[in-house]
């Protein structure tokens, strides 16, 4: 199936697809909730939101806004897909929050670069101090004198 077919099958409204007359649509299923994935990562790493609520959110969008798109607009046949053991639910919703998670990091990162800069200086100053502790312990265990 083309490409071009398959995003014309799933964006017709009130198609009523099954297995047998769309076996692609956990395909478009699973890229949709990529791209979910992909666009709610950009937006909270640019808002700069810390915290879980991020997450929580980012995940019911991922794994509800594709299925209420997929039984309440596509009307799709659920169960035909259920039978050959495609369960929509699960369908590429750890994928897509994969990469929620890693663009928002990648783009956290990007916009607080003066935090970077400064967990960079605390872990050479962190391994200084390892490194002056190491050479005292090991200067005061080779004589006798403590």
């Amino acid at each position: 199936m083309s490409i071009l077919k398959a995003i014309k099958q799933a964006t017709s409204f009130s198609s009523y697809p099954t297995h047998a007359t769309f076996p692609a649509l956990p395909t478009c299923l699973t890229w949709t909730r990529l791209l979910i994935g992909l666009c709610y990562g950009v937006y909270l790493g640019y808002r700069n939101v810390s915290g879980g609520v991020g997450l929580l959110l980012g995940s019911g969008l991922v794994a509800f806004l594709p299925m209420i798109y997929v039984e309440s607009i596509l009307k799709a046949n659920v169960e035909s897909y259920e039978k050959q053991g495609v369960n929509f639910m699960y369908l590429g919703v750890m994928n897509a929050l994969a990469l929620c998670v890693l663009v928002w990091v990648l783009g956290y990162t990007m916009m607080n670069e003066e935090y970077e800069e400064r967990m960079v200086l605390a872990h050479s100053v962190v391994k200084e101090a390892v490194k002056n502790v190491v050479v005292d312990v090991v200067d005061g265990m080779g004589g006798g004198d403590v």
